[in-house]
């Protein structure tokens, strides 16, 4: 999407796609901002993941509450990954805006608005966001993390075969430079939401 900027009366205006732009953006980080998890979990314990020491997404609400509400969960935050991408694409938004229309909800989710700048590691809503971006590429890098994940009985190895898989598909068959682009970058912001959890990780297995 072109940035086009026109003068009236002395003043300059940005064009109406760019507003567009700007509100698919924002838009996305406050769906992701909402977080299902902590809702069910408080409903049925009364007290929120983060005060059980647990994470906030499909995973830990299986933990904490059982499957029925972590499926819930989990096709809601698909969802909310997936719905910025949909309207990034219908408005024909490239480059950078695409990037940023699919990491937005990514973002919202793990630093939520709405919780503190508390928020979940980001999987699901980042899977909605990559599956829309490229299904024919992505879906099987996920296919092979949960087959890994069922066997080594730890949910991380999802995201951690996926996305290098899902990534590599894309660029071996000469998937969009842009799609390419906004894939990478939500998995950037996935990684960089993991940090804390790997450094206490890392303390705890000292």
């Amino acid at each position: 999407m072109a940035i086009m900027h026109y003068q009236a009366n002395g003043a300059t205006f940005v064009d109406g796609g760019v507003i567009l732009g700007v509100l698919t953006v924002a838009g996305g980080y406050l769906l992701g901002s909402v977080l299902p998890a902590v809702w069910f979990v408080k409903r049925q314990t009364g007290k929120t993941p983060w005060e059980m020491g647990d994470n906030p997404g499909a995973a830990g609400v299986w933990r904490m509450v059982g499957p029925q509400w972590a499926v819930f969960t989990a096709a809601f935050d698909i969802g909310k990954g997936t719905i910025p991408v949909v309207m990034a694409r219908c408005l024909n938004l490239k480059g950078l805006w695409l990037a940023a229309s699919a990491c937005a909800p990514v973002v919202g989710h793990n630093w939520s608005l709405f919780y503190g700048f508390q928020g979940g590691r980001g999987l699901a809503t980042a899977t909605g966001a990559l599956l829309n971006l490229s299904w024919g590429e992505i879906w099987p890098a996920y296919i092979l993390g949960i087959l890994i994940a069922y066997w080594r009985k730890w949910a991380p190895a999802i995201g951690i075969v996926a996305f290098p898989v899902g990534l590599t598909l894309m660029l071996a068959r000469s998937v969009d430079s842009s799609i390419v682009l906004a894939g990478l970058c939500v998995v950037l912001v996935v990684l960089l939401r993991q940090i804390p959890w790997l450094v206490s990780r890392a303390k705890r297995n000292r």
